[in-house]
């Protein structure tokens, strides 16, 4: 008998599920205005309220009494009638291991972010839109009960410490765990099969990528301020290369790919970033200038906290002025709205009326940031008249999200469902419409929350409700509200000065023991003995480490040449932590120098490469040889000889090369005196200028070629031919 076909087809069932999963979504996007998002009058900016500072603050250990130096970058501001201080981010320093002041970084702890638990992780995986994140007035006020509570009587006080975002001992090295963990996502985001399990995988990573990336932005913009507010551009502090470090680590991070990225791109990959986030800003900035200008709009841009750099925009505030009188043609607002609006502020009732009520007073309109991935395009962050506008915006970029990740495990590749996705997704980001959107603009809308958390820039009194608003683009279940954040970061960092800043003292103790173990500091030594040879071996692994990045990048100026003295320099002196690995790269070196010199033209020499090669060699024998020291002469011996036979080899290909152009010369030439005795030229008759112009280099090449033997002979042979 035959079996009649199932009367639901695998895929129509899969189609199905998706719509039902939309369908239970798009309600999440229609949520009505509630008191506190009624529209608001003046300006929002007060730059001048709030300042970014960096707080230095001393440690003392038990029971030892050892000295820690807490650098505390954050904020510093009038709120209810005092001075506010807000912490960002802290970096400890530990005086006995470092040389320079406040010696050497051990740890840094970004706050405000947490552990989201389990109800909110479990959230995470389902694959729909969540609402935005709502702090209750119980929530806050328990935070707030327990601030009081680690002020008042820390040693019984519910602590809570928070984990360092990076430190010494993990600077450097990428985690395996993590690797595999990137390695298995980048995998399954490959596999082209269906698995509900895999949709909902899909749901959960991307989840945790955005609370990813948000707090990469937060601990990055940091450390920017950190070296903002401390460097003022007279000398060098010490500590302006481990911000380096840090925002190299920072960067390279956030992919699988960046852990094979070597060290001494670092200050390129660095500069490229910072390079392309900046241009990107100042472009939307001044895109949403000129449309305002249009439009009959006053922008007002929201420029990042700069003490000693160059400040740029960030965002920027859009506002009605009913003085301008300016008249915008409805219908074409309607066609082309390019700030995001659903509404023409020239014709809204309620912005008129506003209008009409308060001539002389600014309007706000909306709030906008700049970093996102979409081209020259500002995102909307806060609606006064809309608030709704902007999560509706961001609950369509996850639905977006969504319907990609289902076309991605539920069809092919080159599959014509694929079709119109990719035909709205392309349209939708660009200039022109962005409802439909898959980009995403978190980066640029936590840094607002963080500058709204901090107090930074908006009006002190209008800080809350501002940062209410901003929620409304966060529909994750992993972040928590800004107000929550805002009372987590000053728990944390009280935590960690509680008890007389134990948490740093422990912490600040186990990257040592990590460090003495990778360092390989013998064991059984005193404390004041094991410190003197762990800071040793610090400076011996970062001289290392700069011999290194100088060493695989190109020696061919004074300056990189000079560069290499101090470290070698020093391993004259001292001694390196693993002596074969820094014999390995002064080989390695020396044969870089040694090979430039071979290259230079026959009795000529370069005193600075000279002295730096010989200063290589006679490191590379203290460290490579000791007593023996034949056995170091017989290995240079062969380093050399093996570089004199690749020169050789290379002059040969050179030489061989030289003469086919030469022959390739001589035929064109060949060629070219055919054609002009064709032509009728000759004594009597008047050459083209390019003919002249060929045999003016011919006979330079001829005077050229006259000075080597083989190519003198090649040309003598081809002169029958052009007489």
């Amino acid at each position: 008998m035959m079996r009649s076909a199932p009367t639901t087809p695998n895929r129509l069932r899969r189609l199905l599920a998706l719509a039902l999963t939309l369908l239970v979504s798009f309600p999440a996007t229609g949520v009505l205005a509630s008191p506190a998002d009624s529209p608001v009058l003046g300006r929002l900016l007060s730059p001048e309220e709030t300042r970014v500072v960096v707080r230095r603050e001393v440690c003392r250990c038990a029971p030892d009494g050892r000295e820690l130096v807490l650098l505390t970058v954050g904020s510093e501001g009038p709120r209810e009638g005092t001075i506010h201080f807000h912490p960002l981010a802290s970096l400890a320093f530990d005086p006995a291991l470092g040389e320079d002041d406040p010696g050497q970084w051990m740890a840094l702890w970004s706050f405000g972010p947490s552990a989201a638990g389990w109800r909110r992780t479990l959230r995470s995986a389902l694959p729909i839109p969540v609402g935005a994140p709502r702090a209750s007035a119980a929530e806050l006020e328990r935070l707030d009960q327990r601030l009081a509570q680690i002020r008042e009587s820390p040693e019984q006080a519910d602590l809570l410490v928070p984990g360092p975002v990076v430190h010494l001992a993990s600077l450097g090295r990428a985690s395996r765990a993590h690797g595999a963990w990137m390695g298995v996502r980048r995998g399954l985001a490959w596999a082209d099969v269906f698995n509900p399990a895999q949709f909902v995988f899909r749901a959960h990573e991307a989840r945790r990528k955005d609370r990813r990336e948000r707090n990469f932005q937060r601990t990055y913009v940091a450390l920017q301020w950190l070296m903002d507010v401390g460097y003022t551009g007279e000398g060098q502090p010490a500590w302006l290369e481990t911000v380096n470090d840090l925002r190299f680590h920072l960067l390279r991070n956030r992919s699988l790919f960046g852990r094979w990225v070597p060290h001494a791109d670092s200050l390129e990959l660095v500069y490229n970033y910072e390079s392309d986030v900046r241009r990107q800003l100042g472009k939307t900035s001044s895109w949403l200038q000129s449309a305002a200008n249009e439009h009959g709009l006053r922008y007002q841009p929201i420029y990042r906290f700069s003490e000693n750099g160059a400040a740029f925009p960030l965002g920027g505030v859009l506002y009605y002025d009913p003085r301008l009188g300016f008249e915008a043609d409805p219908e074409w607002w309607r066609v082309a709205n390019p700030f995001d609006l659903r509404y023409n502020p020239h014709t809204d009732p309620r912005v008129q009326a506003l209008a009409r009520a308060h001539p002389d007073e600014l309007i706000p309109l909306a709030v906008y940031t700049f970093q996102t991935h979409l081209a020259l395009r500002p995102i909307i962050a806060i609606d006064f008249f809309a608030p709704s506008n902007p999560r509706t915006r961001e609950s369509t970029q996850q639905l977006m999200v969504l319907i990609k990740n289902w076309l991605a495990i539920t069809t092919g590749s080159l599959s014509f469902e694929r079709i119109p996705y990719r035909v709205v997704s392309w349209a939708a980001n660009k200039k022109g419409f962005t409802l439909l959107t898959d980009k995403s603009s978190r980066l640029g809308i936590e840094e607002l929350r963080v500058a709204l958390e901090a107090g930074l820039y908006f009006d002190p009194a209008r800080r809350a409700p501002l940062l209410a608003r901003a929620d409304q683009r966060v529909l994750n279940p992993l972040i928590k509200p800004g107000e929550v954040e805002e009372r987590l970061a000053h728990l944390q960092y009280e935590s960690l000065l509680a008890r007389d800043a134990r948490a740093i003292c422990r912490e600040v103790e186990e990257v040592r023991g990590k460090m003495a173990e990778r360092l390989r500091v013998p064991p059984g030594l005193e404390p004041a003995a094991r410190d003197r040879e762990l800071a040793r071996r610090l400076r011996a692994w970062q001289q290392q480490v700069d011999l290194e990045d100088l060493a695989g990048q190109p020696l061919d100026d004074y300056g990189a040449l000079a560069a290499l003295e101090p470290p070698l320099r020093f391993f004259l002196a001292e001694e390196p932590i693993d002596r074969k690995e820094l014999a390995e790269l002064l080989e390695e070196l020396y044969a870089k120098l040694y090979f430039q010199q071979l290259q230079l033209p026959d009795e000529s020499r370069v005193a600075e490469l000279d002295a730096v090669s010989a200063l290589t060699r006679r490191v590379w024998e203290r460290v490579a040889a000791g007593d023996a020291r034949a056995a170091f002469e017989e290995q240079v011996s062969r380093v050399e000889s093996r570089l004199r036979a690749r020169e050789a080899n290379e002059q040969k290909k050179f030489a061989k090369k030289r003469l086919e152009l030469l022959e390739e010369l001589l035929e064109a030439s060949h060629q070219h005196l055919r054609r002009a005795q064709r032509a009728g030229c000759g004594s009597a008759g008047d050459a083209p200028a390019e003919l002249d112009a060929h045999l003016a280099l011919l006979q330079e090449v001829a005077q050229a070629a006259f000075a080597d033997p083989q190519l003198r002979a090649a040309f003598e042979r081809q002169v029958p031919r052009l007489r």
